[in-house]
This record gives C-alpha cells, structure tokens and sequence, in this order.
C-alpha cells in the first residue's frame, strides 16, 4: 500500500496484490497489472486500485503535510495518478468498493488449486500495512477476510537475510511495481537461504 501517513490509521492512497508461490522463480514479466480501468488482471492474480482521499478524510482517517510533501517530491508521477485518474494507468474507487473487492479477491486466490486455500498475504510489515489496513476496514464497519495467521511480515525476512539471496530490490513507492520487487527478493531468499535444494 501507499498512504499519506504513518499514523495508525492513515488514508489509504492505494492498494496493491498479486497472487505467487513463494517457491517459484518469477522474473519482472511474469507480473502484469490490470489494463486501465480494471482493479483485477484476467487471470485474476493482481489486484491494484486507488482509493478515492478525500472519503477517508472525511471519516477521521489521518494525513499528514510531511507524507503529502514526500509523495510529491519523490513519488510524483505515481501519486499525481492516483489522486487524478484521468489518463492515468491505475483505477479509482471508492474505499467501499476497494475493501470489497480486495476481499472477493482473497476469496477467489483461495478458490483457486494453484494457491493455499488460506493465502498466506506478505505485507511490507506487519506492524503497518497489515494494521493499516485493518484499520481501512473498521473505518467502513467491514470485516477484513484476512485472519492474523495469514498476515505475514516480509519486511522481517528481508532484514533476517539480507546478506543471503543475492536480489534486494527497491521499494519504488508505486504500491505494485513494490509488490513485484518485494515477491522476487523473497523467491530469492527462499530459493537460496531457507530451500536451496
């Protein structure tokens, strides 16, 4: 995700996910976004949208000058196209609607026989994202699918291994393009570190 604060219950800029067996060695191509205007691929394994701020807002959901100048000065382009989706490559939503689409989706990644029937979900931290987001759906009065045991921490393997896997690739603070890096860094430490055979 990307928001405007650190705060405890920030407004949410976007939400991204993508379905992979941790096992598999992917590549930067295996990874499409959905086509402009869709929140889902076709083959249902990525998830991306942004959220309609000024909702959030207006629910008591924090922001902060500091984040909102950061976004500008070092992610432009991205939040320029979230929070202005003319022409943009990335669908707004309501958060309604981004809450409950991201839950449908977790449900069909389950449904599916390629991935665990209880998806195992890496955030960049438990302690934000996964909280961050938990508290997007109680501002709404929704009940996130996800259960505490499905919510792990990708940020805690990075650091544990961060000598061991030989691909550390940056967080480039477009909530996808992050999620593809984070995805490929822990194949790598899976695949090197923790199942080398």
């Amino acid at each position: 995700m990307e928001t405007l604060s650190i705060a405890d219950n920030p407004v949410i800029l976007s939400i991204s996910a993508i379905a992979f067996d941790i096992d598999t060695a992917n590549n930067l191509n295996d990874f499409k976004k959905p086509l402009i205007g869709q929140i889902r691929d076709d083959n249902d394994i990525s998830f991306h949208c942004a959220l309609d701020i000024n909702d959030q807002i207006k629910k008591g959901l924090d922001f902060d000058s500091g984040t909102l100048l950061w976004h500008l000065e070092r992610n432009n382009k991205f939040f320029m196209e979230c929070i202005n989706p003319k022409d943009a490559s990335i669908a707004k939503i309501t958060p309604e609607s981004a809450l409950e689409s991201f839950n449908s989706y977790i449900h069909d990644v389950s449904a599916n026989d390629r991935f665990y029937r209880k998806p195992i979900v890496w955030a960049c931290g438990v302690v934000n994202d996964h909280r961050w987001l938990d508290n997007l759906f109680l501002a709404y009065k929704k009940t996130n699918s996800l259960e505490f045991r499905q919510k792990m921490c990708y940020r805690t393997i990075r650091e544990a291994y961060d000598t061991v896997g030989g691909l550390q690739l940056p967080n480039n603070h477009d909530s996808f393009d992050d999620c593809v890096n984070q995805i490929l860094t822990l194949q790598s430490i899976y695949k090197n570190a923790i199942d080398p055979n």
